[in-house]
């Protein structure tokens, strides 16, 4: 293989992930410090949020527009269970989610 290639994502150590996205999470609607819970990679092209979220109240994805395109969102404690998909740059609140039906 020639040439320069890709690292592989790696987490993000260090800062919290709420002061490199600038996200308070103690000003959200549903998600808090205690069923919102971050994985940040990254390499040195992108960088990745996978989160989960384990409340049940509906989850305003406006309060993560910050997120990276590509980010996913676990919402494993709702009561119809879903998948959100980040599809838009960061700064812009555009999902789409996916239902997980049993």
């Amino acid at each position: 293989m020639a040439g320069i290639v890709s690292n592989n994502l790696v987490p993000v150590q260090g800062s919290s992930w709420e002061i490199l996205l600038d996200i308070d999470l103690g000003a959200a609607t549903n998600a808090t410090r205690a069923n919102f819970f971050v994985e940040m990679k990254e390499n040195d092209k992108y960088r990745l949020v996978v989160a989960y979220y384990t409340g049940s109240g509906a989850l305003t994805t406006s309060e993560f527009a910050k997120f990276p395109k590509g980010s996913i969102i676990h919402a494993s404690g709702l009561s119809a269970p879903a998948i959100y998909y980040k599809v838009a740059a960061a700064g812009t609140d555009t999902w789409k989610y996916q239902a997980v039906n049993t």
